[in-house]
């Protein structure tokens, strides 16, 4: 059965082009759904809006990009039946659903299985460790909140793909006894299965959840003075 694309495929040349494209997108949707860590509803409003989106930035977080595609390009190494359609550094691209046009998806990366000849996505984190119990949960494919509706956000806008992979690139922190400070040991890397049939229902809590967020932009009823920001 032929696929149906519900979506068109925008590429920008700068950054600033680029964050001025997006919509609710991948690291939105924990914010959509009131579980994220590095932002709230209100916030995402005003973006919506058209107020300046504010990225923060840091040491940590920079490391972590700047490793995300050697962490890929591994992984592809020694997982040939997949075939990569890898970002260029030189572009940025924006994946936007053509009946919601504000809910967008920008991949880390799109695969092809070569064997089935079906779509997938890797989703790269590269995150820090600091015990035996958080590698061991990460290791049985915990997913944590965040990156659970983010990489959810992939199969609402773009549903013609068939599979995804969370690979997780986990730096494990030991505690130097005589500094009394955190320091790297070593990374191990997980790969994280997120079937697309698996996780059915709770894509499409994520798609509704998202409409119903539009439409309160829509109505210009922002989310600073509610209690209850659940939708």
């Amino acid at each position: 059965m032929r696929k149906v694309k519900n979506y068109v495929r925008e590429v920008y040349k700068t950054k600033a082009e680029w964050l001025n494209a997006r919509g609710i997108g991948g690291s939105s949707a924990a914010v959509v759904m009131g579980e994220s860590k590095w932002g709230n509803k209100a916030t995402l409003f005003d973006e919506l809006q058209g107020f300046k989106k504010v990225i923060p930035t840091s040491s940590r977080m920079q490391e972590g990009v700047d490793s995300e595609a050697r962490i890929r390009d591994l992984f592809l190494i020694h997982n040939k039946q997949f075939k990569a359609k890898k970002p260029s550094k030189r572009q940025y691209v924006v994946y936007r659903r053509v009946d919601y046009p504000r809910l967008t998806l920008t991949p880390d990366c799109l695969i092809k299985n070569k064997e089935t000849k079906e779509l997938g996505f890797i989703e790269v984190k590269d995150v820090e460790v600091f015990s035996e119990k958080e590698r061991l949960a990460y290791l049985e494919g915990m997913i944590p909140t965040q990156y659970k509706w983010q990489v959810l956000h992939y199969y609402v806008v773009k549903q013609d793909l068939d599979f995804g992979i969370l690979l997780v690139n986990i730096n494990i922190m030991s505690k130097n006894r005589e500094t009394n400070k955190w320091e790297f040991s070593h990374s191990e890397t997980y790969p994280i299965s997120i079937n697309k049939e698996t996780w059915k229902v709770e894509i499409n809590k994520l798609f509704k959840k998202e409409l119903a967020f539009l439409k309160r932009v829509d109505d210009n009823e922002p989310f600073g003075t509610v209690v209850n920001l659940n939708l």
